[in-house]
Parts: C-alpha cells; sequence; structure tokens
C-alpha cells in the first residue's frame, strides 16, 4: 500500500490506511506479544507507506 500525498487524504483514508498497517502487523505478529514490541512493528509499516514524521524519535506521542 504505497501513499504519494499524505497532505491531501481525507480524515477517512487516512484511517484507511492506519487501520491497514494495525491489520499486517497483527496478522504477522499474532497476539500475546508485548506493546512495545506491536508499537515498533507499527511503526516501521507506517513508516513503509510514507508516515515519514515518525522518524522524530523521543517519546513525545504515541508512536
Amino acid at each position: 500500500m504505497k501513499i504519494t500525498n499524505l497532505s491531501n487524504q481525507s480524515e477517512n483514508e487516512l484511517s484507511y490506511t492506519i487501520m491497514g498497517a494495525i491489520y499486517n502487523v497483527f496478522n504477522l505478529l499474532g497476539p500475546g506479544l508485548l506493546e512495545s514490541v506491536y508499537v515498533v512493528a507499527l511503526r516501521h509499516e507506517l513508516k513503509k507507506t510514507e508516515f515519514k514524521s515518525l522518524d522524530r524519535g523521543g517519546s513525545s506521542g504515541f508512536l
């Protein structure tokens, strides 16, 4: 799933992209892992969909 311009997407399209990433991560990893494992995997999955702003690091915000 490749997104070319996130700023031009509606809230519904962005939600669809994020939920798709969550679905992919959970289907790949399955249940029972620590939350931190899912966060790292979700961050990686969202970076693949051009959520480049997640590279800021630190603990401000969910991801």
